[in-house]
């Protein structure tokens, strides 16, 4: 793979509901669960694996809808009994109801190497190691991607240590998806910010999550997902600023 030039589809920015496409059929790939649902993308269409009826639990769940949802604003889990709690018995602790089932971050074989003047460099991974210079509005060639805008900022970042440093930074479009992306010198270039894929335990529907999202759970908590690592999230509840790392279990659990 490392000999091969770069195909076009590694040199993309996919949209969201690509992604959770291709999560959502992995998963369940990987579960060994059977089935086909078609989720429209734009203007194609992509399948995603749906459960079979002979499944436990809530993963085996007739009619469950397993095309994931952002979890922006959804609310999680199975609500509590209308009357509460007995009378003298302390409320439940708050748990953030998800189940971490895949995480997905997608490198593009492109480094920015320097910007000069409104001419930004780039070096594109191959057989051989290849150096392109391109302005606001050239192509990338061999791919749909194309240059948005070049330029340089001052940043502080966990990359810098807190320090301010002038970083070059290219802002980069993809004619297929009309999605958009920052490379910045110094980094991995990516396709699309960290994911992970959620699934709430007590219904079995999926949900992608990246951080800053917020959710609810139906016994009325509120958590901001913090974090989003390859083997697990980080989790804020907002009522109590505790902090809670969901590991990473797989498409079984």
């Amino acid at each position: 793979v490392i000999n091969q030039e770069p195909a076009p589809t590694e040199l993309a920015l996919q949209k969201p509901e690509e992604i959770s496409a291709e999560m959502d059929a992995a998963v369940d790939t990987a579960a060994g669960i059977s089935g086909e649902r078609k989720a429209p993308v734009g203007g194609t269409t992509v399948i995603a694996k749906s459960p079979s009826s002979t499944g436990s639990g809530a993963a085996g769940k007739t009619g469950v809808n397993r095309i994931s949802t952002p979890i922006e604003g959804a609310v999680l889990g199975t609500a509590p009994a209308a009357d509460g709690p007995a009378s003298g018995t302390p409320p439940a602790e708050k748990k953030p109801p998800v189940i971490m089932r895949y995480y997905r971050e997608t490198d593009v074989p492109v480094e920015v190497a320097k910007v000069q003047g409104d001419t930004a460099v780039l070096k594109v991974s191959g057989r051989t190691t290849r150096e392109i210079s391109v302005k606001a509005g050239d192509d990338i060639p061999g791919s749909q991607l194309y240059v948005v805008k070049v330029g340089r900022r001052m940043e502080d970042s966990k990359v810098t240590n807190g320090k301010l440093m002038e970083v070059s930074v290219i802002q980069v479009g993809d004619r297929r998806t009309g999605q958009t992306r920052e490379w910045i010198s110094g980094r991995a270039s990516t396709s699309h910010d960290p994911i992970a894929l959620l699934e709430d335990p007590s219904t079995g529907r999926r949900y992608t999550a990246k951080p800053g999202q917020r959710f609810r759970s139906a016994d009325g908590g509120e958590f901001l997902i913090s974090d989003v690592r390859p083997n697990q999230i980080v989790i804020e509840d907002l009522a109590t600023r505790e902090v809670r790392t969901i590991p990473l279990r797989g498409p079984r659990g």
